[in-house]
């Protein structure tokens, strides 16, 4: 008899150990449950034996530990990381394919007849002699560097250019992987969509050109504000800069973010020393060409939001269409246009200075949302400046926006394609604008929807409250454990109730 009993006893010993976790969380739901139920009068209650309640709770803990073992067998769950770069890895394969079957769009023969030009002749004359050369020297040395290893094949060369983005591609996926890894954001389905996404697709796989990997490189510079390294920050800040020179205008949101933490200094010193450092040359050599230029540019006018709408009324100080040879009151509008948006950009930042460290994303999404509603041209490339920082901002509205830009990319480009679908080359011809232009204002327009929705919220979540102040909670609310609260209590201070 006592054999048995022992016998009885050792078994049950090994079951509560194989489920004292989980028998702990149900003592504690159980318990959480009285105590609320203690508080309500019961009438005609009827008492449950002792023995029916210990069965019940014996079959809820085995329950949930055959579901548990469910959740955790890697043979019978698939870890959404695994999904993810399932699909990324689908996706890069048909950009490279594309890639490699295609020549793209007139960009790569721009820049493979840049990439020729520096080898046969200075940097100087470049900028001299082509006013489309509205590049940076860094950007030179990169087509130059593609040159080199195509052989003087402009096939070649328009493989190994998109080849580069969609490696920069590859990366920023990664880093959102880890990303919602550290901050549960964004969703992973949000996350696949990115991954798989038809405007990276189109804009990587086939258009040809280096905006990829400016986005990935401003991509890492908010995440040196995450990470609290204004020195990174500022260098990734130079590097996008000195690839394309659109990132400055967002400068304004990461010098006030170090100057609200007291690291200015750091951030200016890194970010000014890295930008001249890629811009000497022409700025010793050639400075006012360099700045005409580059720094000039509007890109093409009539094309895009406002500008083509003013284009639509017929007057004939604006039916110039392009980048050349635009009138006084086209370049007015343009000026005016590109100040309004520094000036709205710089405000936001001020006014979100103390902001969290995460939520500098937000201000660059709304900072995008708000550029790209009163910019004075487009290119097509363009659309994916904005679209990482946008799926940290609202996933819902990061797939509203990429099924907008998917249906103006592909009127662009089946409309300036020589042949049909899938495209090998696109050549813009002034024929053509009218009707791409046109499409342009669905994603125009679905831009518009959503800086109008969002505004509100990011102006009015302006940090209320500086980084590292606990909000007010009662002291029930914030937490049970009071050595936890004491913790708190002496990290940051007392909780006034």
């Amino acid at each position: 008899m006592n054999a048995s009993i022992g016998g009885s006893r050792a078994v049950d010993k090994v079951i509560s150990r194989g489920c004292g976790l989980h028998q702990s969380l149900v003592h504690r739901h159980d318990a959480s449950l009285l105590s609320t139920r203690s508080k309500t009068v019961v009438t005609n209650a009827v008492p449950v034996p002792r023995r029916l309640q210990i069965r019940s709770g014996q079959r809820r803990v085995g329950a949930e530990c055959a579901g548990l073992s469910i959740f955790n067998d890697p043979v019978k769950r698939i870890r959404p990381h695994i999904v993810i770069f399932l699909i990324l890895g689908i996706a890069t394969a048909a950009k490279i394919v594309w890639a490699a079957n295609s020549a793209g769009t007139v960009d790569t023969v721009l820049f493979f007849n840049f990439a020729r030009a520096l080898h046969t002749d200075s940097l100087h004359n470049l900028y001299l002699h082509s006013s489309r050369f509205n590049h940076t020297p860094l950007t030179a040395l990169l087509v130059s560097a593609v040159y080199a290893l195509s052989a003087d094949s402009i096939l070649r060369f328009a493989f190994i250019l998109r080849c580069v983005s969609i490696f920069a591609d590859v990366i920023l996926v990664a880093a959102l992987v880890r990303w919602r890894d550290r901050l549960g954001a964004p969703p992973w389905w949000a996350l696949g969509l990115f991954a798989a996404s038809p405007v990276s697709l189109m804009i990587s796989g086939f258009h040809g050109n280096i905006d990829p990997i400016m986005t990935l490189l401003l991509f890492f510079a908010a995440c040196a504000c995450v990470f609290r390294r204004p020195l990174w920050c500022g260098l990734f800040l130079a590097l996008a800069s000195n690839i394309k020179v659109v990132p400055l205008i967002l400068t304004p949101i990461f010098f006030f973010f170090w100057l609200g933490r007291r690291q200015a200094a750091k951030f200016t010193i890194a970010t000014a020393l890295l930008l001249f450092a890629g811009a000497a040359l022409p700025l010793w050599q050639c400075p006012l060409l360099y700045l005409r230029n580059v720094y000039g540019y509007n890109s093409y006018w009539g094309v895009w939001g406002l500008t083509y709408w003013l284009h639509q009324t017929g007057w004939s100080t604006l039916q110039t269409i392009g980048f050349e040879h635009l009138t006084f009151l086209q370049l007015l509008i343009a000026q005016i246009l590109k100040t309004f948006v520094l000036v709205g950009i710089s405000t936001l930042a001020w006014k979100r200075r103390h902001c969290q460290p995460k939520e500098v994303f937000e201000t660059l999404a709304w900072s995008w949302l708000f550029l790209f509603a009163f910019l004075p041209g487009l290119g097509p490339q363009y659309a994916v400046w904005l679209a990482p920082f946008v799926l940290l901002l609202s996933a819902r509205w990061y797939a509203f926006l990429t099924v907008a830009a998917s249906i103006f990319l592909f009127a662009f480009y089946q409309s300036t394609s020589t042949s049909g679908f899938p495209w090998f080359f696109a050549l813009p011809l002034e024929a053509h604008t009218p009707i791409w232009s046109a499409w342009g204002n669905v994603f125009w327009v679905a831009l518009i929807i959503v800086l109008a929705l969002q505004t509100p919220a990011v102006w009015n979540r302006a940090a209320s409250q500086r980084e590292g102040i606990i909000p007010h909670f009662d002291e029930s609310e914030l937490c049970n454990d009071r050595e936890l609260l004491h913790k708190i209590q002496c990290s940051h201070g007392p909780v006034s109730g």
